[in-house]
């Protein structure tokens, strides 16, 4: 959101930096994959990753606010996703 309003306000500058902090989270994201493990859903969430990095990137060259919002869009979902299944901590009877 803050790389978008740099973008629109005309600060390249501010905006690369924000996009590159925000590439170096996503990247993070693609390095903690278990492929081992999760198999096909790491694969996917790679290509996903993958896909957020390149519209990311696009963004920051051609000060483009259509890749940011799609990358945002996309790293939303998937955060409302790991939201929707954290545990939640246990309820206790009051006594």
């Amino acid at each position: 959101a803050l790389a978008r309003v740099c973008v629109a306000r005309g600060d390249p500058a501010a905006a690369g930096a924000r996009i590159c902090r925000t590439l170096a989270l996503v990247s993070a994201l693609c390095a903690r994959l278990c492929f081992y493990v999760c198999g096909a859903l790491a694969h996917r969430l790679y290509s996903l990753y993958d896909y957020v990095i390149r519209r990311l990137l696009d963004a920051n060259l051609h000060a483009d606010v259509a890749a940011l919002d799609e990358a945002s869009e996309l790293m939303e979902e998937i955060r409302s996703a790991w939201v929707a299944i954290a545990p939640r901590p246990a309820r206790t009877a009051m006594g």
